[in-house]
C-alpha cells in the first residue's frame, strides 16, 4: 500500500512539474509578451499599491502590489495604449507601447494627486473575479438568487451540482470520500451532529448563499477530510423588504398530485427601532407524502370545505431570526435557528391491512376427582377470539379448587398447595383458569376479580391473515399504523463579534450552542409500551417466566410470508446532542506581503443516546445485575471536550503566493474512560487525551491577473462519529457493534494541482487533478471476551481507501440573457470498506484485502450542466441536466456457502440521466413584483437508484422465507427485491418479487407556484 502511495505521490509531482514547465512555454509559443512596470506618486516617488493598470481596447490589466509593481502577462504582439489609475490621483496613459512575440516592456507611471469633488452618490455593484489568482484552494459558490432560479429545494442540492461531488440519495461524496467527511457550517460555525446524525437546516429565504471548499483547505478548517460547506445566512437591509413563495404539486384533486407536496416560505427584514440595528426573520414549512403509497389513515382537520388538511408522511418547519448591529469598526450579530420535522417511516412489508386471527392463552386445568370441582394445573391452551370477549359472563365462571403437588428443593419432600380463590370456565371440552377473587383484609369479602388471561394477541402459526373477516376470531389490523415516526427538533443559537482594530488588523469571536434531538418511536410510545409478544408473565402458581409463554413474532401466517401481520415495529431510539462552541480568529496584514491568521476553537459536548431493538422485551444486564428494557440495548451519556489551534500565512512575493499553515487538534474521551472487554488482543488502557498535527502547504502562481497555476498539499484528520467511540461495550446485550474509546482520527493525505483561466469578464474555466490517500477508516472486527468466551464485533481504525481524478469546469456569468455552468468529473474511488460495518462477518477483519475495490459511490463520470436564460424583470428559465455513470454493486450467489470476495462491487448499474427545468414569468402589481413558477423534476423519468437499492431488506427477519440479498437482481436483472420461498413444493426456493418503491429517487413530478416581493 505504501508503494502505491509513493507511486501516486510521484505521479502528482510529475504532473505539477509538467504544469510549471509547460505553462510558460505555451504562453511564449502563442506569440505573446509581458508589460510590467511600477506606479509611483509623482511628488514623493513612493510606490502606490493597489493601482489599476489596464490596456485600453482590451480586457487585460493588473493591479499593483505593495511595492507598486505590476505585470500583465500573455499580451498578444501589437501596439497598445496603457493606462494607470487610482482614486485620488490623475490617470496617466502611455501610448504606442509595442510588444513583440516573447518580448517585454517596462513602464513607469508617476501619478499626481488630485482633489476629488463631492458629487452625486453612485451605487456600484461589484462582483469578485471569477478567478482568484492568489488562492490555492478549490472553492465553488452559489448565491441565493441562483438557488431561487433553479429547480432545487435548498442550497445543499445546488452545491451538489459542482465539480468533484457525487450525490447518492441524501449523501454527498466529495472527491471519493465517505459522506460523513463533509462538514456543514453556518456563518463559519460547524453545525454537524457529533453523534453522526443530521444537522441544522437553513430555511429557503434564510440563506444568502453558500460555498464549498472541496480541496486545498487552509489550516483554519479542521475535523473534515473531504470538504467544507459554509452557508451564509441573510441579514436585514437598510430598508424594509420581504418575500413569500409557495410551491405545490397538487393540482386540485387527490388523483392529480405527484407527491402531495406543498411548501410555503417567507422572509422579511430591515432596520430595527435602534440606530444601526437590523433584523431578518424567515420561516419555512414543507409537507409531502413522497412517492410511497402508504395505506395508513390520517385524520383530516376541517374548518370549511375549502380549508382542511391532514398530516403528511413528511412535514418540516423552520424559523430563524438574525439581529445585526453594525458600526464603523465592529459588527455584532445574534442568530437563532429552530427546525422541527416529523417523518412517518414507510416500510414496504409493513404496508398491509386486513384481518388476523387473535388468540388467547390460558392455564389449562385437569379435573382430578370426577364429579367434583377439584383440578390441577395442566399446561397452556390456546383459545380463539370470539363473542365471548365482549360477554364474559356468558361463560358462567364458577368457583373451583386447585391442588398442586410441589417438591421442596432443599429437603426433597413433596407437599400439596391448595388454591381456593380461583374461578374456571369451559371452552368446549377444555376447562381453563379464568380469574381469581380479590379478598378484603378480612379474608372473606370479595372486592373484585383478577383476570388470569396469560396472553392475548397474535401467534405463529395460529393467527392466519385474510383480506376479509372470515369469522369472529378475526380482528382488523393495519401494519402501516405500527411503523416508527422520526421527530427531529434542532436549535442553534449563535453570537458573533467582529472588530477591525485597524485597516490591517481584525479579530472575530463566535459563540454558539447547538442542540439536536431525534426521537424514533411508534406512536410516541416509551420502550415498555411497545406492543409485542414474548413478554414476561407470572403463572397462577407464582412462577415468573422472563421470556413469557408466547413467541415474539411479527409474521403470523405461513401463507403470508413477507407482510407483517402483528405488533409494533420493534425499534426505539432517542439521541440528544448539546454542543457549546467558542471560536476566535485574528487576521493581520501588518507585514508587507503577508496575510497572517491564527485562531482557537474550544468545544464541549454533552451526548446522550438510547437505542433499543425489541424494546418491549427485557434482558438481564450482566454488568449491573438489573433487568434492562429491550432485548438489545445501546445506552450512554457522555461528556467530552475538544479543541483546535491553527496558524497560517498567505505570503505574496514577486508573483508567487505561498499559503502555508499548521493545525493542532485535541480530543478527550471524557467520562468514557474504561475498556470493558477483557481480551489479550485489546489494550485495557484508554488513551484519554488524543492529539494530532495537520500541516497544509499551497502555492499559487498568477500568470496574469486572469490566469493562475496552483498546487496544494494537505494532511486532513477527522475524529470519528462519537457514536463509534462511546456506544455500549456490553458484549451480551449490545446493539450491533461495540464502541471503542481508543479510536483515533481518520487521516486523508491530499494533493491537488490545477490551472484556472478567465477568458472574458464573464467566462472562466478551471482544470484540476487530485489524489487522496485515506487511512484509519472506521470498520469492524470480531473480538472475544476472554472472561466469558462471548464473541462480538467492535469498531477499529483499520481500513484504507484512495481516490484520484480530474475536474473540468466552464462557467459563464448571467449576462446578455445567458449564463451557464458546466462541471465534469472523472474520478476513481477505491478502497477496502465502504462503511463502518465492513468486517461484520464470521471471519471478522483478520486480514485486509490485498487489492482495493470500487467503493459504493465510485461514479467514474459525473457531468452537470446548468443553463440559465433571463430577460430582466420579465421572464426566466433554468434547465439542469445531470449525468452519472453507473455505480457499483455486489452480486450474490444464493447457492454458495461463502461468497467470492472478488465479487465485491464487481457489477455496475446503468448510468442515469436527469433533466429538470424551472420557468418564471414576472408581473408588476402596484409597484411590487409577482412571479409565477412552474417546475419539472426528472423529466426523463429516469430510475435513479438510492444507496442499498440493489438489495432491499426487511426487519424483523421473516419466519418461513428470507430476502434474496441481491440474488434476485443477480439472476434476473430486475430491481425491487424479492423473498425466497418454495411455492411449488419442488424443494427449491422461488423468487417472489416485492417491488419495493423505497429504492428509487423521486420520478417525474411537476410543480407550480408563485412568489411575491414586498
Amino acid at each position: 500500500m505504501l508503494k502505491v502511495a509513493r507511486v501516486r505521490m510521484c505521479t502528482i509531482a510529475a504532473i505539477t512539474l509538467a504544469f510549471v514547465c509547460c505553462v510558460p512555454a505555451l504562453i511564449l509559443a502563442q506569440g505573446t509578451g509581458i508589460i510590467s512596470g511600477t506606479v509611483t506618486e509623482a511628488k514623493t516617488g513612493k510606490p502606490l499599491p493597489y493601482a489599476n493598470v489596464i490596456i485600453l481596447g482590451t480586457t487585460m490589466g493588473a493591479m499593483t502590489l505593495e511595492d507598486g509593481k505590476f505585470a500583465i502577462r500573455g499580451v498578444p504582439a501589437g501596439t497598445y495604449t496603457v493606462k494607470a489609475m487610482m482614486m485620488g490621483y490623475k490617470p496617466s496613459e502611455k501610448p504606442d507601447v509595442a510588444i513583440g512575440p516573447g518580448g517585454g516592456v517596462d513602464l513607469t507611471f508617476k501619478l499626481e494627486e488630485t482633489i476629488v469633488m463631492k458629487t452625486q452618490e453612485i451605487v456600484v455593484t461589484g462582483e469578485r473575479p471569477m478567478v482568484e489568482v492568489t488562492a490555492s484552494d478549490q472553492r465553488q459558490s452559489v448565491d441565493q438568487e441562483q438557488v431561487e432560479e433553479m429547480p432545487v429545494d435548498d442550497v445543499i442540492e445546488a452545491i451538489s451540482l459542482k465539480s468533484g461531488i457525487v450525490k447518492t440519495g441524501e449523501e454527498l461524496h466529495v472527491r471519493g470520500g465517505r459522506s460523513g467527511e463533509v462538514q456543514i457550517q453556518i456563518d463559519g460555525v460547524p453545525v454537524d451532529d457529533p453523534l453522526g446524525g443530521g444537522t441544522v437546516e437553513v430555511g429557503y429565504f434564510g440563506s444568502a448563499g453558500s460555498e464549498i471548499i472541496s480541496g486545498g483547505m487552509d489550516a483554519e478548517y479542521g475535523d473534515a477530510q473531504s470538504a467544507i460547506i459554509n452557508i451564509a445566512t441573510k441579514e436585514g437591509g437598510s430598508v424594509f423588504g420581504g418575500e413569500v413563495r409557495f410551491m405545490t404539486d397538487d393540482f386540485g384533486r387527490a388523483d392529480k398530485t405527484y407527491t402531495n407536496y406543498d411548501r410555503i416560505s417567507i422572509g422579511f427584514g430591515g432596520p430595527a427601532f435602534v440606530r444601526s440595528l437590523r433584523y431578518y426573520i424567515s420561516g419555512d414549512a414543507t409537507f409531502t407524502d413522497t412517492e410511497t403509497n402508504t395505506i395508513e389513515p390520517r385524520e383530516e382537520t376541517k374548518i370549511t370545505n375549502w380549508l382542511k388538511w391532514r398530516p403528511r408522511l413528511h412535514q418540516s418547519y423552520n424559523v430563524q431570526s438574525k439581529l445585526s448591529f453594525i458600526q464603523k469598526k465592529y459588527k455584532l450579530t445574534g442568530e437563532a435557528i429552530f427546525s422541527r420535522s416529523k417523518f412517518d417511516v414507510y416500510r414496504h412489508n409493513w404496508n398491509i391491512d386486513g384481518h388476523v386471527q387473535k388468540v388467547y392463552y390460558f392455564q389449562r386445568l385437569r379435573q382430578t376427582i370426577p364429579g367434583q370441582e377439584i383440578y390441577t394445573f395442566q399446561g397452556i391452551t390456546v383459545v380463539d377470539h370470539g363473542p365471548w370477549v365482549e360477554n364474559a359472563q356468558s361463560l358462567n365462571p364458577r368457583p373451583i379448587i386447585v391442588e398442586e403437588v410441589v417438591r421442596d428443593p432443599d429437603t426433597g419432600e413433596s407437599h400439596v398447595i391448595t388454591y381456593t380463590n380461583f374461578r374456571a370456565v369451559d371452552f368446549g371440552e377444555r376447562t381453563v383458569l379464568w380469574d381469581e377473587a380479590i379478598l378484603a383484609p378480612d379474608g372473606q369479602t370479595v372486592t373484585g376479580y383478577r383476570s388470569w388471561i396469560l396472553f392475548n394477541g397474535f401467534q405463529f402459526p395460529f393467527s392466519e391473515f385474510s383480506n376479509f373477516k372470515e369469522d369472529t376470531s378475526y380482528v382488523y389490523f393495519n401494519s402501516a399504523t405500527r411503523t416508527p415516526e422520526v421527530e427531529d427538533e434542532n436549535l442553534h443559537l449563535k453570537l458573533s463579534f467582529n472588530h477591525n482594530i485597524t485597516s490591517k488588523l481584525l479579530y472575530s469571536i463566535k459563540m454558539s450552542r447547538l442542540q439536536l434531538h431525534t426521537l424514533n418511536t411508534v406512536g410516541g410510545k416509551e420502550p415498555a409500551q411497545f406492543s409485542s409478544a414474548g413478554l414476561p408473565v407470572t403463572l397462577p402458581n407464582g412462577t415468573y417466566l422472563e421470556g413469557g409463554i408466547s413467541q415474539a413474532v411479527w409474521y403470523t401466517d405461513p401463507d403470508n410470508a413477507y407482510f407483517i401481520t402483528a405488533y409494533d415495529y420493534p425499534y426505539y431510539s432517542e439521541n440528544t446532542s448539546i454542543q457549546y462552541l467558542l471560536k476566535s480568529d485574528i487576521t493581520s496584514e501588518q507585514f508587507k506581503g503577508h496575510r497572517m491568521k491564527t485562531g482557537l476553537q474550544l468545544i464541549y459536548n454533552d451526548l446522550e443516546q438510547d437505542e433499543r431493538v425489541f424494546p418491549a422485551q427485557r434482558r438481564l444486564n450482566t454488568e449491573t445485575g438489573i433487568y434492562q428494557q429491550g432485548r438489545n440495548v445501546n445506552r450512554f451519556h457522555n461528556f467530552n471536550t475538544e479543541g483546535a489551534w491553527y496558524a497560517q500565512d498567505k505570503w505574496e512575493y514577486e508573483g508567487m503566493v505561498l499559503n502555508a499553515g499548521l493545525r493542532f487538534e485535541f480530543f478527550s474521551t471524557g467520562n468514557n474512560d474504561k475498556i470493558k472487554i477483557q481480551s489479550s488482543e485489546i489494550d485495557p488502557e484508554v488513551e484519554r487525551y488524543k492529539t494530532n498535527w495537520s500541516p497544509r502547504l499551497g502555492f499559487a502562481f498568477p500568470i496574469t491577473d486572469r490566469d493562475k497555476f496552483f498546487f496544494h498539499y494537505g494532511r486532513f484528520t477527522q475524529w470519528p462519529s462519537r457514536t463509534y467511540l462511546f456506544r455500549t461495550q456490553d458484549a451480551i446485550g449490545s446493539l450491533g457493534t461495540l464502541g471503542n474509546p481508543n479510536l483515533g482520527p481518520e487521516l486523508t493525505i491530499s494533493y491537488q494541482a490545477g490551472i484556472s483561466h478567465q477568458f472574458t469578464e464573464d467566462i472562466a474555466a478551471n482544470f484540476v487533478v487530485f489524489n487522496k490517500d485515506i487511512f484509519g477508516l472506521i470498520s469492524s472486527t470480531l473480538v472475544t471476551d476472554d472472561s466469558t468466551g462471548i464473541q462480538s464485533f467492535r469498531f477499529i481504525n483499520k481500513t484504507y481507501a484512495s481516490s484520484r481524478g480530474l475536474e473540468v469546469s466552464l462557467e459563464k456569468r448571467l449576462t446578455r440573457r445567458l449564463g451557464f455552468e458546466a462541471y465534469y468529473t472523472y474520478s476513481f474511488a477505491d478502497g477496502v470498506a465502504s462503511d463502518a460495518d465492513f468486517g461484520r462477518s464470521a471471519e471478522g477483519l483478520t486480514h485486509l484485502p490485498t487489492d482495493e475495490l470500487p467503493l459504493n459511490w465510485d461514479q467514474r463520470h459525473t457531468f452537470n450542466l446548468t443553463l440559465r436564460l433571463r430577460d430582466e424583470n420579465r421572464w426566466g428559465a433554468t434547465a439542469i441536466y445531470s449525468y452519472g455513470s453507473g455505480l457499483p454493486w455486489t452480486p450474490f450467489d444464493r447457492f454458495a456457502r461463502l461468497q467470492d470476495p472478488s465479487w465485491e462491487n464487481s457489477m455496475r448499474v446503468e448510468s442515469n440521466h436527469k433533466l429538470s427545468v424551472q420557468g418564471r414569468k414576472k408581473f408588476s402589481i402596484y409597484g411590487r413584483e409577482l412571479t409565477l413558477y412552474f417546475e419539472g423534476r426528472n423529466l426523463l423519468n429516469d430510475d435513479v437508484l438510492l444507496p442499498g437499492g440493489t438489495r432491499p431488506g426487511v426487519f424483523p427477519g421473516m419466519v418461513v422465507a428470507g430476502m434474496d440479498n441481491g440474488s434476485y437482481l443477480t439472476e434476473t436483472g430486475q430491481f425491487g427485491g424479492a423473498y425466497l420461498q418454495d411455492i411449488d413444493d419442488d424443494g427449491l426456493d422461488d423468487f417472489n418479487a416485492v417491488n419495493d418503491p423505497t429504492i428509487w429517487e423521486t420520478h417525474r413530478i411537476w410543480r407550480i407556484g408563485f412568489g411575491f416581493e414586498f
